[in-house]
């Protein structure tokens, strides 16, 4: 279908849905600063500041129930990449889920909300980890290879990540009465398709059937520079009066 362009002011970035589908949350620049914003999907109504830190916020998601808003803090800052969590009380203070001297990165809640994913480069490369939520107590590893941009099902009982190849690979993942990593199966090369270092360019559709990718669009002819000599003689010769 058609397009509607959502921001116009600032670099505007990473954006995810809110629980009620109706709104987007993103981060933007258009007040100087990496900020959070919100609006509604249809433009409808002007961007509300949703979190302002001094740290820069980039990734961010909603827990399903709403209640929670997770951000992740700028990779290129003073202890890499943290993993922070506020409740939508306005009284309420952040909660460090993963603030290390390591990069965690890409943030991704289980459907039921009961499991954090995301890839930190603890061991000295990246891999997918499982973390219960809120209450981070205890991991589990799910790559082994190298792993980036986790995306769950949604079924909830599996887990999609990139591994150091730039494959796609789905993991079998039990959730009671605890997180059990099982099997793993690559799917396919996704080196083609469009990546970044922190956040997943990519998704599973609701049936879980497909993946929504965006391929970059590269060769073409090269941009040429025309140079018109005599050019008002010829301005003349073809425009007389």
């Amino acid at each position: 279908g058609t397009s509607l362009q959502v921001t116009f002011e600032g670099r505007n970035d990473y954006p995810t849905w809110m629980p009620d589908g109706e709104s987007l949350t993103f981060y933007s620049s258009r007040a100087g600063s990496i900020d959070l914003w919100t609006k509604p999907a249809d433009g409808s109504a002007q961007a509300v500041l949703q979190l302002d830190r001094e740290r820069s916020v980039y990734e961010s998601l909603w827990s399903p129930d709403g209640e929670w808003l997770l951000y992740r803090t700028d990779v290129n800052a003073q202890g890499g990449g943290d993993i922070l969590a506020l409740r939508t009380d306005p009284d309420s203070d952040p909660v460090p889920l993963l603030a290390t001297e390591f990069e965690e990165v890409s943030p991704r809640l289980s459907p039921d909300g009961r499991w954090l994913a995301y890839s930190s480069d603890e061991t000295g490369q990246h891999e997918v980890y499982v973390r219960p939520f809120p209450n981070t107590g205890g991991k589990w590893v799910v790559s082994t290879s190298g792993g980036f941009w986790p995306v769950w099902a949604h079924s909830g009982r599996e887990l999609f990540y990139l591994n150091g190849e730039g494959e796609l690979v789905a993991v079998q993942v039990g959730t009671e009465p605890t997180c059990s990593p099982g099997q793993s199966v690559v799917l396919f090369s996704a080196a083609d398709f469009q990546n970044s270092r922190g956040h997943a360019q990519y998704d599973v559709t609701p049936d879980d059937d497909r993946f929504i990718m965006i391929r970059p669009v590269g060769g073409g002819a090269a941009g040429r520079l025309i140079v018109v000599l005599n050019f008002f003689e010829e301005l003349k010769r073809l425009v007389p009066n």
